[in-house]
């Protein structure tokens, strides 16, 4: 081998050697520039979704017609939201701005949230007494991630108009605290949900009731 042959050999070695330096480097700065994205997002994100689950009329939740527990991961849960909010605009018109609150960074719900949303909603008509309308009387976020829906449910039911009486529900998205959190946050994302059955008697609107014993 000629001098300048093991000059071109050495040299070959070297850009190789380089190569796989800088190949190295980008891949050890794209792991970087990851790590702080996920600590970015951590820290925006500090509690961890476990459970969603709809409390019943009376403020409990009692069996299988009127329970509704999925555990889908977060990006899951907030679709849910967004597919029940969405779901709520199409049968009261509510306004699309109030459902874009909730649905940013959001596609869709997968196909078993859209059951549970649907098998929720169909279980509001819990009595099949009688068909019902919603008329939407106010949506306002009362802290970040939180929003309370209230309306009037008016009954086309004698036996329901009689046996009518204030209740509310709540669907609840419950997170996990974190470890430098109290139990107190566990409802910090949700949506609480009031109606009333329309009564000569009772008239206002309802307020959603706080339960502390929903499991």
């Amino acid at each position: 081998m000629s001098m300048l042959d093991h000059l071109d050999h050495h040299t070959a070695r070297m850009e190789s050697v380089a190569r796989r330096a800088l190949l190295t480097g980008s891949i050890a700065a794209l792991a970087a520039v990851l790590a702080a994205a996920a600590t970015f997002w951590l820290a925006l994100h500090p509690l961890e979704i476990t459970r969603i689950y709809a409390v019943d009329p009376w403020g409990h939740v009692s069996n299988g017609t009127s329970r509704l527990v999925v555990e889908p991961g977060e990006r899951e849960m907030a679709a849910f939201a967004v597919a029940w909010l969405r779901d709520l605009r199409e049968k009261t018109g509510v306004h699309a701005a109030n459902v874009r609150r909730i649905q940013r960074a959001i596609d869709a719900a997968s196909p078993p949230v859209r059951e549970a949303v649907a098998a929720w909603l169909e279980r509001i008509d819990h009595d099949g007494l009688a068909a019902r309308t919603l008329e939407i009387t106010s949506i306002e976020q009362s802290e970040p991630g939180r929003f309370h829906i209230a309306w009037v449910e008016q009954v086309f039911s004698l036996q329901q108009l009689i046996a009518s009486e204030p209740y509310s529900a709540m669907l609840v998205i419950e997170r996990k605290p974190s470890q430098a959190q109290s139990e107190d946050v566990r409802n910090i994302f949700g949506l609480q949900v009031s109606w009333l059955s329309w009564s000569p008697t009772l008239p206002g609107t309802g307020h959603a009731q706080e339960t502390d014993n929903a499991s």
